[in-house]
């Protein structure tokens, strides 16, 4: 009981951050920061939204997000200090803290946030939109930062050639005759440039990226109901 009602409360106070300027006096802010272990006190924020598209089944915990980012920060992420809220419906915002504005500003919180499109996008085969909001000295300027990142989310920060790429794939994963030879042709590209190319910004070979998307897309089906293995087949393009 402890546990689920500390964490119905630590969502309560990061969504009164998220949507309300002045929601949270100074005295509460300093206190649900010690009592919810919230590495929040030092000051200097930026906001972070991530949409990860409902195509893919994705459902973790709190806890299990935290972890998630982390694993897809890797490196890149040391020495930063960041809370995980999901929202639910594929929203998920990353609060940074203790952020110097000389030394970390938008910039290299966008770099750090494409690194997490990547991560997310090559294990879940989906779409996985970002954006970053301004930064901010105090804990009342979270809100805005919040709006500011969910009005300027984007597609992953690929180049346009393998954004074009990817949008094909998932316009006509259902054709069976899909393949990097149709893509380049449709896209007018070289088909050698367009598979290095896209294996050098997904870390995967174009055929394995359809292969998990076919694959993803028959996962849901089967957990939406669909029992015939056969069916399910032909509508993801087998």
């Amino acid at each position: 009981w402890a546990e689920k009602n500390s964490e119905e409360n630590r969502k309560n106070f990061l969504d009164m951050l998220l949507t309300e300027e002045n929601g949270v006096s100074e005295s509460q802010f300093l206190f649900e920061c010690d009592q919810l272990n919230l590495p929040m006190k030092q000051g200097g924020y930026i906001v972070c939204c991530l949409k990860i598209d409902s195509r893919t089944y994705v459902h973790l915990s709190q806890e299990e997000w935290q972890n998630k980012i982390t694993e897809a920060m890797g490196k890149t992420g040391e020495g930063w200090n960041w809370i995980v809220y999901y929202q639910g419906y594929g929203n998920l915002f990353i609060i940074f803290s203790d952020v110097r504005e000389k030394d970390r500003n938008r910039a290299a919180v966008g770099a750090l946030m494409q690194s997490i499109q990547i991560a997310l996008m090559q294990e879940w085969v989906c779409t996985v939109m970002a954006g970053v909001g301004h930064y901010c000295k105090t804990y009342h300027e979270i809100a805005k930062s919040r709006m500011e990142a969910e009005t300027s989310v984007q597609e992953i920060t690929a180049s346009k050639l393998v954004t074009e790429m990817l949008r094909y794939i998932h316009e006509n994963y259902t054709n069976p005759d899909l393949s990097l030879k149709e893509i380049a042709e449709k896209l007018f590209v070289n088909y050698s440039y367009l598979s290095t190319q896209f294996k050098k910004e997904m870390g995967m070979s174009a055929s394995q990226y359809i292969l998990r998307f076919r694959m993803t897309k028959a996962a849901d089906a089967f957990r939406s109901g669909e029992e015939n293995m056969i069916e399910v087949a032909g509508a993801v393009g087998y």
